[in-house]
């Protein structure tokens, strides 16, 4: 990674550990893009079985559990990052 630059809009989950272990830095205090949310592909018929839902229930959630606590703890080490 060294040597690759600034990127502006690399999401957190492709580069949490990275940024906890050091080897990402943010260099732009405060500054942010917009959070944009994931989205989840499915064909119709599948996106209407009972299971395939729970799934995709089960998985929002969880990600966005993930993502608040890398959040708080990025926050934690760098105060700046909102």
């Amino acid at each position: 990674m060294e040597g690759c630059g600034i990127v502006l809009d690399m999401p957190l989950h492709h580069c949490f550990d990275e940024i906890m272990e050091g080897k990402l830095v943010p260099v732009l205090n405060g500054w942010r893009i917009p959070n944009l949310d994931n989205y989840i592909g499915a064909t119709l018929a599948a996106s209407k079985l009972r299971r395939v839902q729970m799934f995709i229930d089960f998985y929002v959630r969880r990600r966005r559990e993930i993502e608040g606590e890398q959040k708080r703890r990025l926050q934690e080490k760098y105060s700046f990052i909102v």
